[in-house]
């Protein structure tokens, strides 16, 4: 509200933000939105797992099945992408800069909060009107970088920038 985070939520994932909004953020930071190709390489490895942790769901591994709305973006470390990624999957659907299937819309990834889990799959994609501002969409920004990805990290601590790539494409996501 006027520009201010809610208190409590300075840990979740910024959301009722659209995707010009998004694009103007990353800019300012020198990073950009990933393209649907990156997103779904940063969340399922080179293994191509159905979840960013396997290819088993498992309720306490993501905020995901729920009504309760968000949590805090580190709040399941045990369930990020093999590059170290967290909520590849729940909390809200992500932006990519990937067009989608009509005029004016693009690719979301990764799932809510209230999905299922057929839905929280590593590839599940939604098309959505770039100008919404809904409650269960964000993003994640990505830089482009030229390193190849860092061996995963269990340090529960360990969120800054991870490579993710797929030739010959090359994508740092930053959490």
């Amino acid at each position: 509200t006027d520009g201010q985070l809610p208190i409590g939520l300075e840990d979740h994932p910024v959301v009722y933000v659209d995707l010009e909004d998004m694009r103007a953020y990353a800019k300012w930071a020198g990073k950009r939105l990933p393209t649907e190709e990156e997103w779904q390489h940063a969340a399922q490895g080179f293994e191509e797992r159905l979840y960013p942790w396997g290819n088993t769901f498992a309720f306490g591994l993501c905020n995901g099945g729920s009504s309760g709305g968000t949590t805090p973006v580190t709040a399941f470390p045990e369930g990020r992408s093999p590059f170290g990624c967290y909520d590849m999957c729940g909390n809200v659907w992500e932006w990519t800069s990937t067009s989608g299937d009509t005029d004016g819309s693009y690719f979301v990834r990764g799932g809510t909060w209230g999905s299922p889990a057929r839905e929280l799959l590593s590839s599940t994609t939604r098309s959505v009107n770039g100008a919404s501002q809904r409650p269960g969409i964000g993003f994640r920004c990505a830089r482009d970088g030229n390193s190849a990805p860092p061996a995963r990290s269990d340090a529960a601590e360990d969120v800054g920038d991870v490579a993710a790539w797929r030739h010959p494409v090359k994508a740092v996501f930053a959490d």
